[in-house]
């Protein structure tokens, strides 16, 4: 029955959605009606209060009216006319503030006596034939009582009201007592508030003798007859009053509440008609999202397939199950062979025992990342990256990636580095490297001993800032650059350095550019050339004196004339010819030696002559069988012939022709020349190098022409010499490739060619070897090194070495700010074991003991101290660099600052701590919601309030959890909840009613607030059961509605007691005046005095009631004051009191800035503390005195009233403000006026502070701010 009736709900989504649409506007519209109601009754109820107040006002104007004709009538009815009528009707003016003047009317009906007369000069006027004042008298006396009549034109001029009483003697009619009240005195008396509220409108009608109401005043013009209102009519007189509601939003809220019933029912059928056709379109998207699925599975098995890496899939005991075709080509098996395998057995040996497999990891969940030494079917190894991971079916899921390229270049940069590292830090070439501006980035330690400064003083500067560069180099250091610029290097420069506080060093740079991140860099060498530059001065001092010697004694020497007739010949020449020089001098050189005739020497010999042009020729001579190297050089007075028997060296070259063919084949450059440096032999692969061909002449070719213009000079002048002095030289230069004016790199070594067995030199031989593939293998490592050092740079890095052998541990310029230690201090073992904290000092020695026998890798971290006894934390990673033997040679590592990181830790740990504790004891009902606003936590007090269980509310939305229901009035706000909280991003303290699963209904208090958690938005959302306090304050509402309406009555009560009272005791002050005028017996007047005195404290007594009264009800009116005048009439209404002419008053008033105030509140607190200082001062004392001290501010007013009267006990002083408190029995007073004076200050919110001491006086320093400020 249930089924098919769900069926067809189903089927006709409309009709079911228009019957929920008709049922919800019912009970919307329900709903409103009721409402409309609640609020006209609150409506009503509160005109019912505002008249009462406005009623209030006004008795109190007429009652001052009926006091004061009461009083004059008494005392008229008994005693007759006063003759001090001034003085008693000015007493009743000051007791009645509301009556503008007094009268006394004779029974013609003639003003006999007015006060004040000022202003209201109508003596002599006849009322009773006055057409507007006669009904109002007549019926005065008809009633023979109190009438009020008004509004009237009055004779004086205005409008106003006559309160008039009859005076009767003896039954006789003898006149009226009148009190005059001008409108705007009248209306004055309505509470200020209430004609200012626009909340409602009020109307004084006037009520004729027909019955008609004639209106005289209205705050709007409005029809009695149609309003909704309450009359309110005054005894005793002819007015009527209307308060009428000028409420409009009672109205307005209907009207609302109607159009959101009507949309809220719109909805309801709507979403319910959504609702109905949700089954439809969900089982369609399930077809559509199933088909999906099947098309994604398909799809996944073909991407596995095809995947790149190796896909497996294994047992958690680690046998293969299944694999992609990627996993079986790696290994060479096909895939059912695999699946008959364990992963052990596809790890190369030893790699089990080197890193175990992390099973216990897998199952805890964590993906496992090692780099795996594999190997394949046939038995070849190769390296792979494998990361593994636990499947929710207890399968493992692993992923293997051939990184064998990888590491191969791993393992070349490795290489590649440590031989940088070790060429970078030698300890006999100097290296530098600038930026593109020219300033230092780093240095080794050769060079830094070079200019004797330490890194850090020449980071960043040029070498000529820092002031090493010796006089003189300019020049030389702008040639250097302009080849950076040009060729990008430069092979070698000499240039001078004066290191601190040591002598000039003579260094030979070399340079060149490399370019790394996209800025230019410039590594530089230097070679310490200033013991060579010695040798070299030293030298051509030497060679300078042998060359003088030579040019004087020849080895052999002979001079001849033009007609080559011997001149001159040197003992060494005769020698070598085997005749005295007597034997040949003036002989003809040709007949002496006719065999030298017929050789090619005569030709040679006789052309240079003739020519002048010097010969050389090499001669052999049969006779000795030896050669002589002859130097012909003519002038036209002869010729002079310098010759050489050079028969070894040419023994020794045919010996040499032997090592040509070796030469020949040889690779390198190979070459010599004479001691000149004339180019004498070069092999092929030299004449390559420096691009000649086998064919060229070398005789015309200098050993000079194959270096660079600028190195010509530091070769001739320093590089030669010193081969002729040691006998060789090596270092590596730049040749010149002749053909295309390329400088190549090469090893270059020169040596001394010498004589077998004279042992002179003969020549000079060279060696060179391309260095071309090595400066680009250099290159390379820079870069590498120079990208190395600027990721250490930017991680922060420190790396460190420790050399097993020597003991000693290098540190990098990190590792030294990292621990705090000064610069260049020698680390060894035992020192740095003193920077690690105490407590890890052990744990310090285990980790790095389980790294050496293990050779495990991982990282470590453990604290050191610093010297200011600061504590950090570092991170330390190292490994073990072995021999060939396996035997440890080298720790080597890294270690980074992880101190913020370890406090960051440390702080979240905190955080979540605090919040965790926050969360589960507080009092108050906590979810946290995520994005989908399903509950994913919540504490055990939000299960309490809503009478649930966790397990019930976690996963659901509050509402799909079913634990409560939001009632009719709040699900409109509960909808735009979210709205609010995404336009506000919070939301505080919403109000709902809930109704409970057990039906309970409870008022809660929600607010929601963002929440972020591991970067994901929550919702954290917060509620108390506010139950209780919407319970305590309903009840407190209705307690003070009825407080509010009994505080009115009895404030309505006081006023009319207190004037009641104060008439008589009016008219008793005036009849004991009279007496006391009349009698002269000392002991009457004395009693009569006893009995004012009394009735003066009781009027006193109720003023200060009334005060009390006003200043509790009346709001603040705001009025500027001028001090000057208040004091002024404050000393004179107190005229009265006894001490007052025997009391010295010295008044200080500042009053430059406008105070701005309650005129009448400051008066009381004025007239309160002046009247006590009078009251309660000793006049026996010298000199009695008050002083009045007044300043005003922009801020406040200050007010000090001091006497120097009796003073107050300390221990009173606290109690002087309590309600009827009194420091003396022995004074008239209420004990209210001190308690008046607080209550006034709060209103006004000031402050009184009191000063005293016992026979010195006493000080009250009153502080009111001026609402200036405020305005």
């Amino acid at each position: 029955m249930i089924r098919p009736l769900k069926q067809n709900i189903l089927k006709k989504p409309i009709l079911v959605g228009f019957v929920v649409f008709i049922i919800v506007l019912c009970f919307a519209q329900f709903f409103v009606y009721q409402r409309f109601l609640l609020l006209k009754s609150l409506d009503q109820e509160e005109i019912n209060l505002q008249a009462l107040r406005v009623k209030e006002g006004l008795l109190n104007v007429f009652n001052q009216s009926f006091a004061t004709t009461q009083s004059l009538s008494f005392i008229i009815g008994n005693y007759g006319v006063p003759s001090d009528f001034d003085s008693i009707s000015q007493l009743l003016l000051d007791s009645n503030d509301k009556i503008d003047a007094i009268e006394l009317v004779n029974k013609e009906g003639v003003i006999t006596h007015v006060y004040p007369l000022q202003g209201n000069d109508v003596t002599g006027f006849n009322i009773l034939q006055d057409s507007i004042g006669k009904q109002g008298a007549l019926k005065t006396i008809k009633q023979k009582d109190f009438f009020l009549t008004g509004p009237i034109k009055l004779k004086q001029g205005g409008s106003g009201f006559v309160g008039r009483t009859p005076i009767f003697k003896n039954g006789s009619f003898e006149g009226f007592s009148a009190a005059v009240i001008k409108l705007s005195s009248f209306l004055s008396a309505i509470p200020t508030d209430s004609v200012g509220n626009d909340r409602f409108l009020y109307q004084l009608a006037k009520i004729n003798p027909d019955k008609s109401e004639e209106v005289f005043f209205s705050s709007k013009k409005i029809d009695v007859k149609n309003a909704q209102s309450v009359p309110i009519t005054l005894g005793k007189g002819e007015l009527k009053l209307y308060v009428i509601s000028n409420n409009r939003t009672t109205l307005y809220t209907i009207l609302i509440f109607c159009v959101l019933g009507f949309l809220l029912a719109i909805i309801a059928g709507l979403f319910v008609v959504f609702l109905i056709r949700q089954p439809k379109k969900l089982n369609k998207m399930v077809e559509e999202k199933i088909k999906l699925f099947k098309e994604s599975e398909e799809k996944y098995k073909t991407l596995i397939e095809q995947a790149s890496d190796g896909i497996f899939i294994t047992t958690n005991e680690g046998k293969i199950l299944e694999t992609n075709l990627k996993g079986s080509q790696m290994f060479g098996y096909s895939k059912e062979e695999l699946s008959n395998k364990y992963i052990k057995e596809l790890l190369a040996q030893g790699e089990t025992e080197r890193l175990p497999i992390q099973f216990a990891a897998l199952k805890t969940g964590q993906t496992v990342r090692a780099e795996r030494k594999l190997i394949t079917k046939d038995g070849q190894t190769f390296y792979g990256e494998v990361k593994s991971k636990m499947l929710p079916n207890n399968t493992v899921l692993g992923i293997v990636r051939d990184t064998t390229e990888r590491k191969k270049l791993e393992l070349i940069a490795e290489n590649n580095l440590q031989k940088f590292s070790m060429a970078f830090n030698t300890r006999t070439i100097g290296m530098a490297i600038f930026d593109q501006h020219l300033n230092f980035v780093d240095a080794n330690a050769y060079f830094l001993e070079l200019i004797g400064y330490p890194l850090h003083e020449i980071k960043g500067k040029r070498i000529r800032d820092i002031g090493p560069l010796a006089k003189d180099q300019d020049s030389k250091l702008e040639e250097a650059l302009q080849s950076l610029k040009l060729h990008g290097r430069f092979s070698s420069l000499e240039i001078e350095l004066l290191p601190r506080n040591s002598t000039i060093v003579h260094l030979l740079a070399s340079a060149e550019t490399y370019t790394y991140n996209g800025e230019t860099h410039i590594l530089a060498t230097y070679v310490d050339r200033t013991e060579a530059k010695k040798a070299q001065i030293k030298m051509a001092q030497s060679e300078n004196k042998y060359r003088e010697l030579t040019e004087r004694i020849s080895d052999a020497y002979v001079a001849f004339d033009k007609d080559w007739n011997f001149v001159y010949i040197n003992a060494r020449a005769a020698r070598i010819i085997d005749k005295k020089p007597d034997d040949v001098l003036g002989k003809n050189m040709w007949e002496e030696f006719p065999e030298f005739a017929n050789s090619p020497a005569f030709s040679v010999f006789n052309n240079s002559l003739k020519n002048q042009k010097y010969a050389y020729l090499e001669h052999h001579n049969n006779e000795f069988n030896s050669w002589l190297a002859i130097h012909v050089y003519p002038s036209p007075s002869g010729s002079t012939v310098y010759f050489r028997n050079i028969t070894r060296k040419k023994l020794a070259e045919k010996e040499n022709q032997k090592l040509l063919s070796i030469i020949e084949n040889s690779l390198g450059f190979i070459g010599s020349s004479d001691l000149e440096g004339t180019s004498v032999y070069i092999n092929d692969a030299g004449k390559k190098l420096v691009g000649l061909t086998p064919e060229n002449d070398l005789s015309n070719i200098s050993v000079f022409d194959f270096f660079s213009e600028e190195s010509k000079e530091i070769i001739y002048n320093e590089y030669l010499p010193l081969i002729h002095e040691k006998g060789s030289w090596n270092g590596e230069v730049y040749l010149k490739n002749l053909k295309t004016n390329k400088y190549v790199p090469v090893e270059f070594s020169a040596f001394i060619i010498t004589d077998r067995e004279t042992k002179e030199p003969i020549g000079i031989g060279a060696v060179a070897f391309d260095l071309s593939e090595r400066k680009k293998t250099e290159k390379e490592i820079l870069s590498l090194q120079s990208k190395m050092d600027a990721a250490i740079r930017i991680g922060k890095i420190g790396y460190w070495s420790w050399d097993i052998k020597t003991e000693t541990i290098d540190w990098s310029d990190r590792m030294y700010e990292i621990y705090d230690v000064e610069p260049g201090t020698v680390i060894d073992a035992p020192f740095s074991r003193t920077l690690i904290h105490k407590d890890d000092i052990d744990f310090h020695d285990r980790m790095l003991a389980r790294n050496i026998e293990a050779r495990d890798h991982s990282p470590f971290s453990y604290r050191i101290v610093q010297r200011d006894n600061t504590v950090k934390h570092v991170l330390v990673q190292m490994e073990v660099v072995m021999d060939e033997n396996g035997v440890p040679i080298r720790y080597q590592g890294t270690a980074v600052d992880i101190t913020s990181q370890k406090e960051a830790e440390k702080a979240l740990r905190e955080t979540q701590e605090k919040f965790s504790k926050a969360f589960y004891t507080n009092l108050i009902g906590m979810f946290i919601l995520d994005k989908g606003r399903k509950i994913v936590e919540v504490n055990s007090r939000a299960c309490t309030i809503l009478n649930s269980t966790r397990e019930t509310l976690l996963g659901h939305t509050i509402m799909e959890s079913g634990t409560l229901s939001i009632n009719n009035n709040d699900s409109l706000l509960s909808g735009q909840l979210w709205e609010i909280f995404l336009e506000n991003k919070e939301v505080k303290n919403e109000e709902f009613k809930v109704t409970l699963q057990n039906g309970k209904v409870i008022s809660i208090l929600l607010s929601i607030e963002s929440l972020m958690l591991e970067g994901v938005e929550h919702y954290l959302v917060t509620i108390v059961d506010n139950t209780k306090r919407k319970e305590a304050e309903e009840l407190l509402e209705e307690q003070n509605v009825e407080l509010k309406k009994t505080n009115s009555e009895l404030d309505s009560f006081v006023y009319s007691a207190s004037h009641e009272l104060r008439a008589p005791l009016t008219s008793v002050m005036g009849l004991i005046q009279i007496m006391m005028d009349e009698q002269q017996e000392s002991h009457c007047v004395h009693q009569l005095q006893m009995m004012e005195n009394s009735i003066t404290r009781l009027d006193d007594f109720i003023k200060e009631i009334i005060a009390f009264s006003r200043n509790r009800n009346l709001e603040v009116q705001l009025d500027e004051i001028d001090f000057h005048d208040l004091i002024d009439d404050v000393l004179e209404s107190l005229w009265y009191l006894k001490n007052i002419q025997a009391i010295t008053f010295v008044k200080d008033i500042k009053n430059d800035v406008p105070f701005i105030s309650d005129k009448k509140r400051v008066m009381v607190l004025l007239n309160n503390l002046i009247s006590n200082a009078i009251k309660y001062h000793d006049i026996d004392k010298d000199n009695p005195t008050v002083w009045i001290n007044i300043r005003t501010s922009q801020q406040n007013v200050v007010i000090e009233i001091k006497d120097n009267g009796p003073g107050i006990e300390k221990e009173l002083q606290n109690k002087i403000f309590d309600m009827f408190y009194r420091v003396s029995a022995k004074v008239m007073g209420s004990g209210i006026g001190l308690y008046i004076v607080k209550e006034i200050l709060n209103k006004l919110g000031g402050s009184i502070n009191v000063e005293s001491k016992p026979k010195k006086g006493s000080s009250f320093i009153i502080t009111v701010p001026n609402i200036t400020i405020k305005n």
